[in-house]
Order: structure tokens, then sequence, then C-alpha cells
């Protein structure tokens, strides 16, 4: 299995079946086929010195070697993938004279020696993409899984037992798959290796027609209300993008160039990639465990809390309910409980009380106002933008 794993990781670095590859992968949306096609030729045309004929018949086996491809899907059967390589590579040479050959040969050796998993880019990018890894997983467990676990478990009454049953047996099965391409990948940083990470896992698991099959109905079953809990944090979601997006464009300005990447910047993915992306990010919170599992703060009383607006800018506004009266303390904490302000400490009478808080000089992310009063201690989620 890891000679397997080996050969597609080089295969995939041959320059003449780079880009129709990360086509099949999913990852050339912005590309159509036509254009895939012009722009291999081209490549090999400048770098071989093709004649007007011998372009022509490398843009027809390119042509067909990119639909052969398409239609593997994902179907990832790694002796049919090899063999369509060897198949492709095999034509192309046919074409070239024994001058043309050795170069195409060394082509494709220096296109490994950059771009394979020990090449110089890879080196030069490894320790700042495993920090930036390092960065964006502390990010999401302190502010984006504290507040979706707690829209999922809102969306838990919903579900009948039968479905319950069904979204538990998923995630069995993708566990079983995250712990084996955990033991694949074990000494390796993170992100690195064939498919390593989510979307990896969840093609593996999708491949199984039946698994496939089960996933889609819950998804159309709660698509609409999974739609509707995101709309109802959409400004949430929004500052989450931009942070991890700062996150990534932090590390990315230090990284090695590599100079084959930015050709898809700009370009629009395509119709079937936003809704294979809609549907994983529709399954992911569906498989999401409906308790929280954080160290965030959590209600101990039943107590109305609301903010507004949320996010906040410089002023926030905070309605509250006191469950006893006497001593109150309001303060805003971070999601491992520490306060970071205190908003007020005194005496108030049982009953709904209001404060206007200076949100001012905190930098944005997620917090919590958390009142504290005789009865108990109760949280309420809010973001600074």
């Amino acid at each position: 299995m890891k000679s397997k794993f080996q050969f597609i990781t080089i295969a995939t670095l041959l320059l003449a079946s780079f880009i129709a590859l990360q086509a099949q992968r999913g990852w050339g949306g912005g590309m159509d086929a036509g254009k895939r096609t012009e722009h291999i030729t081209q490549m090999l045309s400048e770098k071989l010195s093709l004649t007007d004929e011998q372009q022509a018949a490398i843009k027809n086996i390119n042509s067909s070697f990119s639909e052969k491809m398409k239609a593997q899907g994902l179907d990832r059967d790694f002796e049919k993938m090899k063999a369509l390589h060897e198949e492709h590579h095999a034509a192309i040479e046919k074409v070239l004279t024994t001058e043309q050959k050795e170069k195409f040969a060394a082509l494709k050796s220096e296109r490994h020696g950059e771009m394979g998993p020990h090449g110089k880019h890879a080196r030069g990018n490894s320790e700042n993409r495993q920090a930036m890894f390092d960065e964006m997983r502390t990010y999401r467990e302190e502010n984006i899984r504290p507040v979706m676990q707690e829209q999922r478990a809102a969306l838990d009454p919903k579900i009948p037992a039968a479905d319950q049953k069904a979204i538990a047996s998923l995630r069995e099965k993708i566990n079983a798959a995250k712990k084996d391409m955990a033991t694949m990948h074990e000494g390796k940083p993170e992100g690195s290796g064939f498919h390593k990470g989510h979307h990896g896992i969840m093609r593996t698991v999708m491949a199984d027609e039946a698994t496939r099959q089960q996933a889609e109905k819950l998804v159309e079953t709660y698509g609409a209300d999974i739609e509707s809990i995101f709309t109802e944090i959409a400004p949430q979601r929004e500052q989450w993008r931009n942070d991890l997006k700062a996150i990534h464009e932090k590390y990315r300005k230090d990284e090695a160039k590599n100079p084959h990447n930015g050709w898809r910047e700009g370009k629009e993915p395509a119709a079937e990639k936003i809704a294979s992306r809609d549907f994983h990010k529709k399954l992911r919170f569906l498989l999401m465990p409906a308790e929280a599992t954080t160290a965030a703060p959590q209600p101990q009383d039943e107590r109305n809390i609301n903010v507004f607006p949320n996010p906040a800018g410089t002023i926030q506004h905070i309605g509250f309910e006191v469950l006893a009266a006497g001593k109150v303390q309001v303060d805003i904490v971070d999601s491992q409980g520490n306060i970071v302000k205190s908003v007020f400490k005194g005496e108030l009478p049982k009953g709904l009380n209001k404060l206007e808080v200076n949100t001012s000089g905190l930098p944005a992310k997620m917090y919590y106002y958390r009142v504290t009063d005789a009865q108990g201690m109760t949280s309420k989620p809010f973001f600074i933008r």
C-alpha cells in the first residue's frame, strides 16, 4: 500500500499530467478542459521545441488523457490511474524524437526534484506550514467550535432516533478512516502526504455507494434547518473566514516561492465544486457531536441574556435576568473562562437589568458574557469584529 501511495505522489508531479490530474481531483475548477490542454501543450512545445505537427498530436493526446482522468471521478483505483499515466507518457514519447525524449525525461526529473515531498519548495515551506496549521487549529478550537457545538445541540431535538443512529454510524466510519490515515502518515508534518486531512478522509468514506446515499439523504432532510442556522450566525462565520484568511496570508508571505502556484488565483470555482463544498459543509455540521467538548463556560441556570449588536463594535448592550436579588457580577471571559474585562460588580434587584458595555480595545474574536448571582452562573457568547 505504501508503494502505491508513493507512486501516485510521484506521478502527480510529472509535468505532462500535473494539471489534468489536478482537475480530476477537483482543484482546477477555474480552468476548463480545453484551456488545460492548451496550457500543457504550450509548456511542452516551449521546453521540447515541438514542430507544428507534434504540437497537434500531443494536444490530442493530452485532451484524451484529461477526459479519461475526469471519467475516473471519485474512483481511487490506483492500478487504473497507474495504467492511465503509463499510457499517457508512452503516447507522448511516440511523437518525440530521441533528443526530445531525453529532454522530456530530464524535465520530469527536474519537476520532481523541485515539487516532490523532499524538493526545495517543500523543504522551504514545511516549517511555516506547520506553524500555520497550529495557529489555525487553535483559532478554530477557541472561536469556532464552541459556537458550532452550541448550534448543533439546538438542532439535535429535531432529529429522530433512526436518523441519530445513522449519524452515529457515519461518525464511526469517519473515525475509523481517521485512524487509518493517522497511521499511514505517522511522523509526517500536518498537511503532508496524499489526500491527508478532512477531504481525503471524506473521499475515502464516501467511496462506498451505500454510505454516500445515506449521507446525501441526511443532508437533504436537514439541509434547510442547517442553512437557517448558518444564516443566523452569518456575521460570525464571515469574521471567522476573514481571521483564518489573515492567518494564512501572514504565513504565506514568508513562504518559499513556488513558481507553479498562483495560476488559479482569481478563478471562480465551478458550480459542481460549489455544490460539493455545500454538501460537505452541511454534512460536517450534522456529524458534530451535539454535546459540547470544549472548556468554554457552560450555563448552569435558566437565565435570559441578550446582547446587541452581535458582533459588537465599540459599544454593546447587554440585557440579563437576575435570578436572586443581591450581589451580581458581570464579566467578559474568553473561551477558556479567563476574565478579560469586569463589566459590573455590585447589588442589583431581581428581574431584567441592562448595561452598556464599552468593548473597544478587545481583540476581534469570540468572548462570553458571564453573569453570576446567588443562583449560579450563566454565559452567553458574542463576537468582536
